[in-house]
């Protein structure tokens, strides 16, 4: 599997299991405290996706401390839940950057949840260099046409921060709604990045000659699987272990079979799948 089939993959899981899964986002000070080397957060915003429950963690007029805590006692009972930001990855900003500062504030730090995914990243290795202008997470927000946050720089005076408070909750949707529209195939972006290829997209989708098509989970699972083998062909046993999990009974290897076949045929594509001396082969 290559690393783009890998990252796709990662977005469909992700929003499969969206009972566990979790958005998360925050904003810091532009300020950077030479003595802490840290920067003042401001706000922390998580969204249950099972739920549609938005937390935010108000760090401002001195309550940062008490805020940092009790986030850091939401990631603990949520450790096993998958975490969904942007950007957040390293020690200048996401996790490690927010242990740091609980740190320099005399909190116990927030170990990393094991399972995050940086949608950012995850985007960028899916449809490579290009495929939204920076600032990206703005311009993937105009390109799909998602309801707009208000993208105001941080300041010291009290509206300005009560203003970021709303437009992270904004943020948190915002994201929730990328991660889905790319799970579907529906992901707006722009640039040569735009051309999408041919072929199995996660979760059910099947894209040919501009057309879009959707499968059954189990024929879905055998044209990726096939579709993606060297050569487009493979053991029927091989195979069947990918796709069921075991051995299916003759009549659901032929139903599935069928299903993918009506549908190639339905979006013009030229091949089929047969079986011939063990095999099953896409040609």
């Amino acid at each position: 599997m290559t690393p783009r089939e890998s990252a796709i993959n990662t977005v469909a899981r992700a929003r499969e299991q969206f009972q566990n899964a979790i958005i998360c986002h925050y904003e810091c000070d532009r300020e950077f405290d030479i003595y802490t080397y840290s920067r003042a957060i401001l706000w922390i915003g998580v969204k249950q996706m099972a739920t549609g429950e938005q937390s935010i963690f108000d760090c401002t007029l001195g309550r940062e401390k008490r805020a940092l805590a009790d986030f850091g006692k939401f990631v603990k009972t949520h450790a096993r839940g998958c975490w969904i930001g942007w950007n957040m990855r390293d020690s200048k900003f996401g996790f490690e950057a927010i242990a740091h500062r609980q740190k320099t504030l005399g909190v116990n730090p927030t170990d990393k949840p094991a399972n995050v995914l940086d949608l950012a990243r995850t985007f960028w290795e899916i449809h490579g260099d290009d495929y939204a202008p920076h600032p990206r997470l703005q311009s993937l927000i105009a390109l799909n046409e998602i309801a707009a946050p208000d993208f105001v720089p941080p300041q010291g005076n009290l509206v300005a921060r009560e203003a970021l408070a709303v437009a992270l909750g904004q943020k948190l949707d915002a994201i929730e709604k990328l991660l889905c529209l790319q799970a579907s195939g529906c992901l707006r972006i722009s640039g040569a990045a735009a051309t999408t290829t041919d072929g199995p997209i996660p979760p059910n989708s099947f894209l040919w000659a501009g057309g879009r098509h959707e499968l059954p989970p189990i024929p879905w699972r055998l044209l990726h699987n096939l579709w993606n083998t060297p050569g487009q062909a493979g053991e029927i046993e091989t195979v069947a272990q990918a796709v069921w999990g075991d051995a299916p009974s003759a009549a659901a290897l032929k139903n599935a079979v069928r299903s993918v076949n009506g549908l190639l045929l339905q979006a013009g594509h030229p091949r089929s799948i047969r079986t011939k001396n063990g095999l099953l082969i896409l040609d």
